[in-house]
């Protein structure tokens, strides 16, 4: 944003406008809202000090009253208009004679008031995990207070915090018994809906290409060789004949809006009658679809698209490994289609990045559980051409679907908005300290240009972390990381509702919910789940890290600060390394490119560089990994702080580096939102003469800050 000239107006009050609503994100030393209408000069974020969110707590619609600031636009709430939740989950803690809640995101303590029916007092103890019902809201200072309404049990333990993650983000595992009878009725049928209507293609050689612990097949794949080129089926479970929209079974999975995929185990949208059965397109069996047809001519562009309901039989069910053997040595089942469907998918894929796309290679960490639930090992997974072959078929068949909502004027689609252009300076900026000139582009450019070095893993993350978060809207604003005009959901219904919804708007049955409140309410069940998925991944790669107590292993720099460093580590947990582990220090910081220097011995330690360290210490609790240098026990880091590993260092920050937004096989994008805490890492040493002058200068400087924040 260009800079203004003394006496003249800020933008945002170019209008008059002076108070805005919006939903509020509190972190732990401060706030953001996000305006529910973007603010005069495109500012989409409002910056809030903590001292100024008058007991709003995360979720919550408020208003807020606009100032400038250097960077950006800052606000104070002026109220909560809206209340997010009535419960609130946390550790219970004993003051005096009275208990109160420890919420698990940042807000003033929760006294509790009683014990709902169902808790036993004997069961209450310090430390425990627990959810708390509200019956009095947090006001300015004052905390607020409830009845406790559940105990899950000890504070750290890994089931319990998964447990208590699911409830938080509101994650049932059980179907009410009404759903489960109507989809096990559903799931009994013999015959399929409409079949005098539909299409037999069960002559065509169809099958299937999923990961080996898939359970439900939604999607399947032919070729079939013709005079002008290739035909190329793309067939999609058709769900929407099973599941009719105001039955139990769709109001069950609208509340619910995607399926969540932990660590050992999936929580579907649709019962498993339905998901794992009458639906999924099993090898053997005719199952109803709804095929898209691309006719592809001789140089493998796609030449006409048609689409209809159909019947097929899926001959074979293929993993993404014995795909990419078959790839590999040339020969096999269905070897001389599959070789042709890569060789159609390269030149998708070719033309998509000619368009401005923008593709990352990070790949998946993906913990391996034994019988009992712990985590065995912890396997890399990488993204190869059996997988990408199947993206881009299905990215193919999302654009044509959109492209028929646009036509037929009404559709939910998936949209993903032009990134703040201050962050894309800033990678460019930081591209260029690391000596790499972009001019222009795409961020797919910046990308490339670290392609193959160390710090590539780093950089994709920090481009994805720059980019706006992709969200469903009946309004088509384009897809920006596709590079596409027009994009949809259609490829996943047994597992994402808004795909349900396109294909009910694709054959023009009647759908009588609000198309822009569907997308709205999908949107923010998928970030739900999300951030349970996340959570969950965290918290089993820090239970494996318990494994790994003392043990060397190698990490790779990806955020630092003044007190220290953040590594991913080569089993993708994100740890925290205080800098009283180096020897050579003291260090200086240097923003750009983010780099801290010894003073004594020249030592540099830049974002990307290999590191040697030792897991120290593990906290599953406040998820917390301490390391330390191989050959100093029980060095100073071992005291580190919650914030010290969580917090953000310059370059990345915030999130778990490990963290993977699921957008679906058309969205391998994975755009997500990265957090912005500006959070130091604890170093956990002694009180010396120099921390605590450090401590002082940081006091005063909040001290400057909240006057000032008051004049405004």
């Amino acid at each position: 944003m260009k800079g203004r000239r003394k006496g003249e107006r800020h933008p945002v009050y170019a209008t008059g406008k002076e108070t805005v609503l919006g939903r509020i994100r509190i972190r732990e030393h401060f706030a953001f809202v996000t305006p529910e209408e973007p603010l005069p000069n495109g500012e989409r974020e409002i910056y809030v000090p903590r001292e100024g969110t008058a007991g709003a707590m995360d979720g919550d619609l408020v208003r807020v009253s606009l100032f400038p600031r250097r960077r950006g636009v800052g606000g104070l709430v002026e109220e909560v208009v809206e209340r997010a939740k009535e419960i609130v989950y946390g550790t219970l803690d004993r003051r005096g004679r009275r208990w109160v809640l420890c919420a698990a995101t940042p807000t003033i303590p929760f006294r509790v008031q009683g014990m709902a029916f169902g808790v036993k007092e004997s069961e209450v103890r310090s430390g425990m995990r627990a959810a708390l019902r509200i019956t009095k809201y947090p006001e300015g200072d004052e905390g607020g207070e409830g009845f406790l309404e559940k105990i899950f049990g000890p504070a750290g333990d890994p089931e319990v915090e998964l447990t208590m993650s699911r409830e938080v983000r509101s994650v049932p595992k059980e179907f009410p018994e009404a759903v489960l009878e109507a989809a096990s009725r559903a799931g009994k049928a013999r015959t399929i809906p409409g079949r005098s209507r539909r299409k037999d293609l069960r002559g065509l050689e169809v099958f299937t290409i999923d990961p080996v612990d898939a359970r439900d097949f939604d999607d399947a794949l032919s070729l079939e060789e013709r005079s002008s080129g290739w035909r190329v089926g793309i067939h999609i479970a058709d769900v929407a004949s099973y599941v009719k929209e105001g039955d139990p079974i769709d109001q069950e999975a609208y509340d619910r809006a995607t399926s969540v995929y932990l660590p050992g185990e999936v929580i579907p949208m649709l019962p498993e009658s339905l998901s794992n059965g009458i639906c999924s397109l099993v090898e053997g069996e005719d199952r109803a679809v709804v095929s898209v047809l691309v006719e592809f001519d001789p140089d493998g562009n796609p030449a006409g698209f048609s689409h209809c309901r159909s019947v097929i039989r899926s001959r074979r069910r293929f993993t993404y490994e014995e795909v990419d053997e078959i790839l590999e040595r040339g020969e096999g089942e269905f070897a001389r289609e599959l070789e042709l469907l890569k060789w159609i998918a390269q030149r998708l894929y070719e033309r998509r990045m000619e368009r401005g796309a923008v593709d990352f290679e990070m790949p998946e960490r993906k913990p391996i559980l034994g019988l009992d639930g712990k985590v065995l090992r912890v396997q890399s997974v990488a993204r190869t051409w059996s997988h990408r072959l199947v993206e881009e078929l299905m990215i193919l068949a999302n654009e044509y679907v959109a492209r028929c909502l646009e036509k037929a004027g009404r559709g939910i689609y998936r949209v993903h908005e032009t990134p703040d252009a201050r962050k894309v300076f800033q990678l460019r900026r930081l591209a260029k300290a690391f000596g790499k000139r972009i001019r222009g582009g795409s961020l797919q450019r910046i990308v490339d240009a670290f392609r193959g070095t160390p710090a590539q893993p780093v950089v994709e993350l920090m481009v994805l972390r720059s980019m706006m978060e992709a969200r469903y809207s009946a309004e088509n604003l384009g897809h920006y990381g596709l590079a596409s005009e027009a994009y949809a959901h259609f490829t996943s219904p047994i597992r994402r509702y808004p795909d349900l919804v396109v294909h009910r708007l694709l054959f023009k049955e009647r759908c009588r919910r609000d198309l822009e409140e569907t997308a709205e309410h999908c949107s923010r069940r998928e970030r739900e789940a999300v951030e349970a998925e996340r959570d969950a991944l965290e918290i089993k790669l820090l239970e494996y890290s318990r494994t790994r107590l003392g043990q060397q292993c190698q990490g790779v720099i990806d955020g630092l600060n003044r007190e220290g460093i953040f590594l991913i580590l080569d089993f993708g947990a994100r740890g925290f390394l205080s800098l009283d582990e180096f020897e050579d220090g003291p260090f200086t910081f240097r923003r750009m490119p983010p780099t801290l220097l010894a003073r004594r011995s020249g030592r540099r330690l830049s974002i990307g560089d290999p590191l040697d360290v030792v897991v120290a210490a593990v906290d599953i609790e406040n998820r917390r990994l301490v390391l330390a240098r191989p050959g100093r026990k029980g060095g100073r880091s071992s005291g580190g702080g919650r914030r010290g590993v969580r917090g953000e260092g310059a370059g990345l920050g915030g999130r778990n580096a490990h963290g993977k937004k699921k957008g679906g096989r058309g969205d391998r994008t994975g755009i997500e939102e990265g957090a912005r805490r500006r959070g130091k890492g604890e170093t956990g040493g002694g009180k010396g003469k120099r921390k605590s002058k450090k401590g002082s200068r940081k006091k005063k400087r909040k001290t400057i800050k909240r006057r000032r924040t008051r004049r405004r």
